[in-house]
């Protein structure tokens, strides 16, 4: 069986500072900074003292969106930019994980990048937790994706509920990896943690902040062996608290926990009252090939993970060897789960699939498993992007284009 996200890079594979590489794309927005690919507080827009990711006039990504000057030495600014090469980064740009919407001269754009799909289970999850006070949310979040702002907080006896954004970030709403907010707290003698509330910011320019809590992610299976995830938090979001019933199919490697008639979910599961599960679970990764593959087809019937373009990272990240039609991109000169196959399909089609599979299993009886799952919309609500959703809905028509049940 399969999923809708198959064939679909992971995020967390996304090259350093995607907006500066190969395949980024830039939609211009006009005089307006209100971006359509996702969505922030419309208060945002209309306050005048919002910080703004506005591109230096040395900026190599600014001569490619301001590439043509008209008559008048203004630039023409084009209605959507595909970056054809890597770009080196300048100034703000180097600081930053992850743009949204940029200013450029006096428009701006917003950044779309490439579509790409996280897996719902993971491992070494860092709670991140609502910054305005009222919102008591928590949820389980993968340090590796920017998915927070940083959250600054001191040892200072007074000051232990308090946390400040980072002095110098680069625009109201940005997001960052779990790394960056400990290094940029660190330069303004700070640490990144766990806080009550945020200090000396709009309310309406706060979204999830990190902390450094571990999150547990869980997992409940029905009497159907259909799954829900549960986040283990006493404030978790509504949609991955214990009480949710958003369960849906998963592809079981075999049998899959039951509730007996006595109530036991065996050793490593706890019975739910509902007749369900409650299972602890970890992630494992394992290389598909240990050999090159000797057929497109062997690769596109046993691979299931997708790739980026391998041009797209820094140069030397990737050696190429080539085995009849099928050309493989090995990480550091070695062929491992991180190698990267291009082969075509039977529709003529390019595809760029990662030697890799990641499968979920149940801690303490790791035979009770089933492959990990790619979700498009992130379970983070703040993270669920139009954008996305256009990415889901271009990934089911295909399928249902490119499915061997549908008419030439």
């Amino acid at each position: 069986g399969g999923y809708i996200g198959d064939g679909y890079p992971l995020c967390v594979d996304l090259p350093d500072k995607m907006f500066l590489r190969k395949g980024a794309v830039y939609r211009l927005l006009g005089n307006t900074r209100e971006p359509q690919a996702f969505e922030d507080s419309p208060y945002i827009y209309d306050d005048g003292s919002s910080r703004v990711m506005a591109l230096d006039e040395t900026s190599m990504l600014r001569k490619e969106l301001c590439k043509d000057v008209n008559e008048t030495g203004s630039c023409t600014y084009p209605m959507t930019v595909t970056l054809s090469s890597n770009l080196n980064c300048t100034g703000q740009e180097c600081d930053a994980d992850e743009l949204r919407v940029i200013q450029v001269g006096s428009v701006f754009y917003e950044y779309w990048r490439p579509a790409c799909v996280e897996q719902v289970f993971f491992n070494d999850a860092i709670a991140i937790k609502h910054g305005r006070g009222s919102i008591r949310t928590v949820i389980c979040a993968n340090p590796k994706l920017a998915h927070a702002s940083e959250t600054c907080v001191t040892n200072r006896k007074k000051w232990t509920k308090i946390a400040v954004r980072y002095l110098k970030y680069n625009y109201d709403t940005e997001r960052v990896k779990y790394a960056t907010g400990q290094d940029r707290c660190a330069r303004d003698g700070w640490n990144q943690g766990h806080f009550h509330y945020m200090y000396d910011i709009d309310k309406f320019k706060l979204g999830f902040q990190w902390t450094d809590s571990s999150c547990k992610i869980r997992m409940k299976v029905d009497m159907f062996g259909l799954v829900s995830i549960v986040h283990r938090s006493s404030d978790a979001d509504v949609n991955v608290r214990n009480d949710n019933n958003n369960y849906f199919k998963v592809y079981w490697d075999g049998d899959y926990p039951k509730n007996d008639l006595n109530g036991s979910c065996g050793s490593a599961c706890t019975p739910l009252d509902d007749g369900g599960c409650l299972c602890d679970v970890t992630v494992s990764e394992v290389a598909v090939f240990t050999s090159l593959p000797s057929s497109d087809e062997e690769v596109l019937s046993n691979l299931y993970i997708g790739a980026f373009d391998p041009t797209a990272y820094d140069d030397g990240t990737y050696t190429t060897e080539v085995n009849g039609d099928i050309i493989a991109y090995h990480k550091n000169g070695v062929l491992s789960s991180s190698t990267i196959f291009e082969v075509t399909d039977k529709f003529g089609r390019v595809r760029l699939l990662k030697n890799s599979k990641e499968t979920v299993g149940v801690v303490g009886s790791p035979e009770i498993s089933f492959r990990s799952v790619p979700d498009f919309i992130s379970l983070i609500n703040e993270e669920a992007a139009a954008r996305d959703v256009i990415y889901e809905v271009d990934a089911m028509l295909d399928h249902l284009f490119y499915h061997d049940n549908t008419a030439p």
